[in-house]
C-alpha cells in the first residue's frame, strides 16, 4: 500500500481524479445512507474500478501488485465454474410432460463424476408411479440404472435423490429420468404425463 501511495503522490492526474472521487462520495453519502447498502456497494465498486482503472492505465500500478473484482450476488447464471482448477457443471430444468423421459440432462463434454443428482416432483399423482434413473449415451434410453426403480405411492409429492454413490459419467452422456405407471399400461407414451416439477445435477469434471 506505501508503494501504490508513493506512486499516486508523484501522478498529479490521479490525485485529481482522487480528489473528485472524494468529493462525490461525499455528496451522496447523505442519500446512500437513505437507500441502504446496495447504493454503498455500487459507489464503493465504481470507486475501486475508477482510481485502480487508472492506475493500471498509467503504470502507476504493476500487474500483479494489486487487484479487484466484483462477485455478481448469490444467483450466477453460468452453466459451470472452475475453483483452482477444478471444473464443476451445474444443470436443472423444469419436467418435460410429452415424454415418460421426463428429466433428461446432459454431462459435460469431458469425462466427470456425477456428485449430486436429484428430481423433485411438485404436484401429487393421480396413481401410482414407477419412477427410473439411468446413465445413458442418448435422452431417450435407461441403459445403466443408477438406482432401483422408486414407487412412488398416488396423491403424494416427492424428492428423489439419483445416488448416493459418485458415478462416472463419458463425455456428453445423460442422466435420464423415465417414470411407468403401473396401474395404466395406456400411458406408456407419454400421454397421461401431468408430472410437475424440476431435475438437477452437479458434475465435477475428471
Amino acid at each position: 500500500m506505501k508503494k501504490i501511495t508513493k506512486k499516486i503522490a508523484k501522478n498529479s492526474y490521479l490525485k485529481e481524479i482522487l480528489a473528485i472521487v472524494v468529493v462525490g462520495v461525499l455528496a451522496v453519502s447523505l442519500v446512500a445512507q437513505a437507500s441502504g447498502a446496495s447504493l454503498l456497494d455500487r459507489i464503493a465498486n465504481g470507486v475501486s474500478q475508477l482510481v485502480f482503472g487508472e492506475l493500471k492505465a498509467s503504470g502507476s500500478l504493476e500487474a500483479g501488485e494489486l487487484s479487484f473484482g466484483a462477485f455478481p450476488g448469490p444467483d450466477i447464471n453460468s452453466p459451470f465454474l472452475s475453483v483452482n482448477g477444478v471444473e464443476t457443471h451445474y444443470r436443472s430444468r423444469g419436467l418435460n410432460n410429452s415424454s415418460t423421459i421426463i428429466c433428461s440432462l446432459k454431462s459435460p463434454s469431458a469425462t466427470s463424476t456425477l456428485v449430486f443428482a436429484s428430481l423433485q416432483i411438485h404436484t401429487a399423482t393421480s396413481t401410482e408411479l414407477s419412477i427410473e434413473v439411468a446413465k445413458a449415451a442418448n435422452d431417450t434410453a435407461t441403459s445403466t440404472l443408477l438406482r432401483q426403480a422408486h414407487t412412488l405411492s398416488a396423491g403424494t409429492q416427492a424428492t428423489l435423490i439419483a445416488s448416493t454413490t459418485p458415478s462416472v459419467f463419458e463425455p456428453n452422456y445423460y442422466i435420464n429420468w423415465k417414470y411407468s405407471d403401473t396401474y395404466n399400461p395406456a400411458c406408456s407414451s407419454g400421454s397421461c404425463n401431468t408430472i410437475k416439477g424440476k431435475c438437477k445435477a452437479e458434475f465435477i469434471v475428471n
